[in-house]
């Protein structure tokens, strides 16, 4: 079985994680969230979409 990753960070350089994603070539998904991460140290276009993404 191969699984995909799909993370999200804060930033390159003093990086903090704030999202994983995998999928396994059978179909299963799984998505995780942060909510304790400073949203400050995000690159403004990464703030801009993941506004634009929540329901």
């Amino acid at each position: 079985m191969r699984v995909f990753v799909d993370t999200e960070f804060t930033d390159f350089i003093d990086c903090e994680l704030v999202s994983i994603a995998l999928v396994a070539d059978d179909g299963r998904e799984f998505y995780g969230e942060r909510s304790d991460y400073d949203r400050a140290r995000c690159p403004i276009i990464a703030r801009l979409l993941r506004s634009m993404t929540r329901s």
